[in-house]
């Protein structure tokens, strides 16, 4: 789990970067690029033996839908609010996740998972009273690597030369 939460905090701040220049649809479209890049693969040398008929097609694009909109829906936060607030509002799916375990599996929670819950709330609460700051560009830094090229000024082609 600690692996899992340091890779998507590395995910968030690499998409920050990268977000500052480029738009969420586009960094989405060359994400669920990659993504079909790597299942696909990985269906036909892990699972090949497994058909699929047509009835099983409408739970596979449900499932790509959903993939789409998650995935502008944070790159469009990250771009507009920012990874730390993008982070704090990610953790709603938790509250949602309860929701419906409660109504559609008939779970309840103890007293100090509502403890739980509650802070959850309030920390959804309180992003709405942050102030978002715009990102300024730093040139050092474990993630520097993601700024673009600095091109001298007398090295653009077009320049004039004296």
């Amino acid at each position: 789990m600690l692996g899992s939460a340091l890779l998507y905090a590395l995910h968030l701040l690499i998409n920050q970067r990268v977000l500052y220049d480029v738009p969420a649809p586009t960094v989405t479209f060359y994400t669920l690029l990659a993504m079909f890049a790597t299942v696909i693969p990985s269906y036909f040398i892990f699972d090949a033996k497994q058909t699929i008929s047509v009835t099983l097609w409408w739970p596979i694009l449900a499932m790509a839908a959903m993939t789409f909109f998650s995935r502008i829906t944070l790159f469009t936060g990250v771009k507009h609010l920012g990874g730390l607030q993008t982070a704090i509002l990610g953790l709603g799916e938790l509250i949602v996740t309860v929701v419906l375990a409660q109504l559609w599996l008939g779970e309840r929670l103890s007293n100090l998972q509502w403890l739980g819950a509650v802070l959850l709330a309030t920390n959804l609460l309180l992003v709405g009273f942050d102030k978002f700051t715009p990102e300024k560009r730093m040139n050092s830094g474990l993630l520097s690597w993601l700024n673009p090229p600095s091109i001298p000024s007398t090295d653009i082609p077009w320049q004039s030369q004296p």
